[in-house]
């Protein structure tokens, strides 16, 4: 991989309006290795990712839709870890 390109800014697009934006105008949901739903300020937590909007409609709705893959996440998790 090359070096990121000087000026460059990463776009990203809001899981619930799909409106793409700079990432640093998005809000960064992560779901950790407990299954759990946080935000994430510095960008930087490990887990799956997801970016929305910071519009109250597009925070509600993304709990939502965030909380329901975490769970199928802990499930994939859950069957992979067993024999």
């Amino acid at each position: 991989m090359g070096s990121p390109t000087v000026g460059h800014t990463p776009l990203r697009t809001c899981r619930v309006c799909r409106q793409q934006a700079p990432k640093t105008e998005l809000q960064r949901w992560v779901v950790n290795n407990s299954s759990e739903v946080l935000i994430d300020p510095s960008g930087l937590q490990s887990g799956r990712g997801w970016y929305t909007c910071k519009r109250p409609e597009c925070s509600l709705q993304a709990t939502k839709a965030i909380t329901g893959q975490a769970r199928g996440l802990q499930a994939r998790r859950q069957r992979q870890t067993k024999p």
